[in-house]
């Protein structure tokens, strides 16, 4: 139900705000500047808002970034132990599981 809630909005922001290309910046910036503009907010926090909007972006995908590298050799070990990986993966989770079980 998540998912479909953001892609209901990014469909809104990239379909009726229809972005269009500006050298030097992305597409998330170009669109959220222009939703911000539609607020009616003062200029000087138009930018301070697109400053915060896009750190939390960046946030977001360093934390995601993260959770591939911390969660991925788990993923792996399990799909070895089901015969979908290969199987050096399924012994390390054994030896891992076995280390954090002995300490």
């Amino acid at each position: 139900m998540t998912t479909l809630y953001h892609l209901s909005i990014f469909c809104y922001s990239y379909f009726l705000t229809i972005p269009k290309h500006i050298d030097g910046q992305t597409l998330n910036a170009v669109t959220f500047q222009s939703i911000i503009g539609t607020l009616g907010m003062p200029t000087w926090a138009n930018g301070s808002t697109l400053a915060l909007i896009l750190a939390l972006e960046a946030g977001l995908l360093l934390i995601a970034a993260n959770t591939d590298f911390l969660g991925g050799p788990a993923i792996m070990a399990n799909m070895a132990a089901d015969s979908w990986g290969h199987a050096s993966f399924f012994t390390s989770l054994r030896v891992w599981s076995h280390r954090t079980a002995s300490s």
